[in-house]
């Protein structure tokens, strides 16, 4: 989802977005089985969440971090991506060791914590 998506930062769907390991999809059919119903969702069904600021626009976030901007009514809001497991936690990692507000400690065993 869009939400989920934003909580990664726009760093790292960037660099999933380079490297082409970001599939987004701003519409999707669901069908009934063996019937007539279907379902169609678009990326139009979001704008006003959007405006209102209810959801995150990944595609403002993702231009403010390269400092590009868009106008806002000519792109349709994702509805979700397709991330390959290995590359999104490979950029997460990435992510947390260029941030120097976090120490990475690696083959440390805790054996008690206290405040």
């Amino acid at each position: 989802s869009p939400t989920s998506l934003s909580y990664l930062g726009p760093s790292v769907l960037q660099r999933l977005q380079q490297t082409n390991r970001l599939g987004t999809y701003d519409s999707m059919q669901i069908w009934e089985h063996d019937g007539p119903a279907q379902l169609h969702f678009g990326g139009e069904d979001l704008n006003e969440a959007v405006k209102s600021g209810r959801l995150v626009d990944l595609h403002s976030l993702l231009e403010a971090n390269n400092g590009q901007h868009q106008q806002q009514s000519s792109r349709r809001p994702w509805l979700g991506s397709v991330v390959e497991d290995a590359p999104l936690v490979s950029a997460v990692w990435d992510e947390l060791r260029n941030d120097e507000r976090i120490d990475l400690i690696d083959n440390v065993q805790i054996t008690s914590i206290s405040a």
